[in-house]
């Protein structure tokens, strides 16, 4: 929090409350982003088998978009 709070110092910030699960795919992804990096810090996975899981989260999003 602390360098969060140096971070931010003079600077204009607005944080606003999104409700999560809202059906937002940007809200959709980034749940489940935090889900598959916590689940794999817990199982201990390879950095780079959590960077590839992280990529083919983020490319689903984006093939979604496109269509």
């Amino acid at each position: 929090m602390q360098r969060i709070r140096h971070t931010l110092l003079g600077r204009k910030v607005r944080f606003s409350w999104v409700r999560g699960h809202s059906g937002h795919p940007l809200n959709e992804c980034a749940d489940r982003l935090a889900v598959a990096a916590r689940r794999g810090h817990e199982a201990q996975i390879d950095a780079a088998v959590q960077r590839a899981v992280a990529a083919s989260i983020v490319a689903e999003l984006i093939d979604s978009r496109a269509a």
